[in-house]
Parts: structure tokens; C-alpha cells; sequence
């Protein structure tokens, strides 16, 4: 058996594009299989086994050294996932990162102790209900850190089946910053736009919906104005 064309030369650039990224994981597969049949032939030959570690130790180490290279480089790398606007939507967003991760559906299957059938079926249908812990157990498996926010919480009156009173209450303290006491200092004082009347007589009168428009009104006109709501 020719042994010299098991000698690899060594590798001394690092890893920093996809397409090299790409190339390297292709051949890591590649150098273990060459590193079974290599075993292999070696079992079959009658050799000492000192011989044989000898024999062997150029593909290990090039093996080793790519490997190192291939999780160096998925250690550093940015990740590229589009903002995750709906948690509904991290199915896709669990796919796509195992795909960015280079991963194959076998090697997270490994990962998570589970099997490469059950990752693609999950894949497949979008990991539709997926809980909370078990998504969490593939982001640690990928070692990805995420940070979760609120970006806007919408006005108490965008809210399907928000009453006229919770409109009041979050318009006034949105722009005056009063606390319950000042809230309920301002319904039951009297206004001069409604006649000398409270706020809180004309709810007491079911003029919720008026009540709750007209202070939407008043808080529009002072956030244009720059006034004060009193």
C-alpha cells in the first residue's frame, strides 16, 4: 500500500468567509470518511500497533487542525437572522440558524439527543408549538445568546375591547404623568369645556365613549400645541 499520498500539507490560513467556511466543513467530511477507510486498510494489515498510531498520525493531526479551524470560525462569526418580530415565527428562525451554524440535521439531532428523522419533521412544520424550554435547549445547543424586547406597546385604545374609562385613565396619565390620586382629582373636578361639568358626572351619566373622546381630543391638541393637559 502506497503511504505517501496519506501525508496532507498543513493548513496555515485562518478561516473568514462563507465560501471558505463552506469549503472546510465539505472537507472535514470528507477526511473523516478518509480517516475510516485509512482504519480500515490499516486493521487489515499484519502491523504493530506502534506502526500503525505512526501511520496515522498525519491525517489526525490535519483532521484536528481543520476542526479547530471550523469551530474557530463558528465561534467568532456574526450571525445573520432577520429580526424576530413574532415569537410565532421562531420555527424559521431555529431553521435558518442551524443552517448559518453550517449544522447538519444529523449533527443537531446529536446535539439534542434526539434524531435526525424528528429534527426534519420538526423543521418541516415550522416547529409549530414548540415550547419555550425546548427552543431554549436549541439556542444553547448552538451556544446562541439572544436578547429579547418589547419595541412599542400600543395605546390602551388600539387594544380590542379596551373600555372608554381605560382609555381615560392611560391618555391622561401617558401625557400629565399624574398618579390615581391626580387622575381622580382631575374626573371629578369641573371643566370649563364641558359646561362646568366634572368628567366624572358625565361618566356617572353613561357618557363614557363622549368623555373618553374628548380627552383623546385634549391630549392631541396639547401634545400639537406643546400645552399643558389640565
Amino acid at each position: 500500500m502506497a503511504l505517501g499520498g496519506l501525508e496532507r500539507i498543513r493548513r496555515n490560513a485562518v478561516i473568514t468567509t462563507a465560501a471558505e467556511y463552506a469549503r472546510a466543513t465539505r472537507r472535514l467530511r470528507d477526511e473523516s470518511e478518509h480517516l475510516d477507510r485509512l482504519r480500515e486498510a490499516l486493521s487489515r494489515a499484519d502491523l504493530a500497533a506502534e506502526e500503525v498510531a505512526r501511520l496515522m498520525r498525519p491525517a489526525l493531526d490535519y483532521h484536528s487542525e481543520l476542526r479547530r479551524e471550523v469551530e474557530a470560525y463558528e465561534r467568532e462569526r456574526p450571525v445573520e437572522l432577520e429580526p424576530l418580530s413574532r415569537l410565532t415565527d421562531i420555527g424559521r428562525w431555529l431553521t435558518e440558524l442551524r443552517s448559518q451554524r453550517g449544522w447538519t440535521q444529523q449533527r443537531l439531532a446529536a446535539a439534542l439527543g434526539t434524531s435526525a428523522p424528528l429534527v426534519c419533521r420538526d423543521e418541516r412544520n415550522g416547529y409549530r408549538n414548540i415550547s419555550t424550554q425546548r427552543a431554549q435547549r436549541i439556542l444553547d445547543a448552538f451556544g446562541a445568546q439572544i436578547s429579547v424586547r418589547i419595541e412599542r406597546l400600543a395605546p390602551v385604545e388600539q387594544l380590542p375591547g379596551a373600555s372608554p374609562l381605560e382609555v381615560i385613565r392611560e391618555s391622561l396619565a401617558r401625557f400629565v404623568g399624574a398618579d390615581e390620586e391626580g387622575l381622580e382629582l382631575w374626573l371629578t373636578s369641573p371643566h370649563p369645556q364641558l359646561g362646568g361639568t366634572s368628567p366624572q358626572e358625565l361618566l356617572e351619566a353613561g357618557e363614557d365613549e363622549f368623555v373618553a373622546q374628548f380627552v383623546q381630543d385634549m391630549v392631541a391638541s396639547a401634545t400639537t400645541s406643546g400645552a399643558e393637559v389640565h
